[in-house]
């Protein structure tokens, strides 16, 4: 019987690699304030997601790569604003495999006034899966996707 079992590891090995093929996903997304008025001075938009990994983890900011992130467009397309989701900085519960991140973007005064649009949502592990979800689809998870800057 040990011998078969033996014969049988040395013909057929086991899989010991275990492979990521899979980028984050995002469980949760939200952003406040949803409407800013930059007439008076810079505005403040905090930025919080819940991001999720099955095996790597959410990117841990090494060189030679974007972090997972998210960026809003001005109306005219002309400026973007981003804000970032990485463990070392912005991690603020959880971990690398489930965590959920803050960040901060400003909209500096007489910034442009209108909508602006999430243009991409990425997301990144740290073996280089990545996923980028555009406005449609982030409206398809069923979250907000437009900041209002009125002045």
């Amino acid at each position: 019987m040990k011998i078969g079992l033996i014969l049988a590891l040395l013909l057929f090995p086991i899989a010991s690699a275990i492979s990521d093929t899979t980028p984050p996903s995002i469980i949760s997304f939200d952003f406040e304030p949803k409407v800013v008025d930059v007439s008076r001075s810079d505005q403040t938009i905090t930025i919080t997601a819940q991001l999720e990994d099955n095996l790597s983890g959410v990117w841990n900011m090494g060189a030679g790569s974007s972090p997972s992130q998210v960026a809003f467009t001005s109306p005219s397309g002309e400026v973007s604003i981003s804000a970032a989701f990485w463990v070392n900085h912005y991690l603020v519960s959880g971990g690398m495999l489930n965590g959920t991140y803050k960040d901060n973007m400003t909209l500096p005064q007489y910034s442009e006034t209108g909508k602006w649009h999430i243009i991409s949502c990425l997301l990144i592990d740290n073996v280089g899966n990545r996923e980028s979800l555009n406005e449609t689809e982030m409206k398809r998870l069923g979250f907000p996707t437009v900041i209002e800057v009125k002045s």
